[in-house]
């Protein structure tokens, strides 16, 4: 999966490129359109092939975002919920005798996240989890 990323990753540079030599005059619009609708081909043939291994998975449309950071916060609570929970454990440790300063509202040295192994996660491929 890394490695279609990369393809897809490789096809977007490509067309970004092409618009610059455009930009710069040193291709002509007849070379960039060809040269574009290849590279939007290859795109999205890359594309497709990326989306058909995430199908079904609760990482869909997020592992495999442009940004995958802003795709995830653009998920709903219950979405980062399950995502979250299909590949890492995260424990809250108990709470210390009395309150916490003012204008603290939680005490984040409680809260361990444990990646799980693809062995134990619910989803099948954990190695792309959005980085945040």
């Amino acid at each position: 999966m890394t490695a279609l990323r990369a393809k897809v990753a490789t096809y977007q540079l490509r067309l970004e490129q092409l618009g610059d030599l455009y930009g710069d005059g040193e291709i002509t619009k007849a070379e960039w359109l060809r040269q574009r609708a290849r590279v939007a081909d290859k795109l999205e043939a890359a594309t497709a092939e990326l989306d058909a291994t995430g199908a079904g998975s609760v990482l869909d449309g997020v592992a495999n975002a442009a940004r995958p950071s802003e795709a995830f916060r653009a998920q709903s609570i219950a979405r980062q919920r399950a995502i979250m929970d299909a590949v890492m454990t995260i424990t809250v440790g108990r709470a210390k005798p009395g309150r916490l300063p003012r204008g603290v509202e939680l005490d984040y040295g409680r809260i361990t996240l444990t990646p799980k192994t693809p062995a134990t996660s619910a989803d099948p491929t954990p190695e792309s989890v959005p980085a945040a």
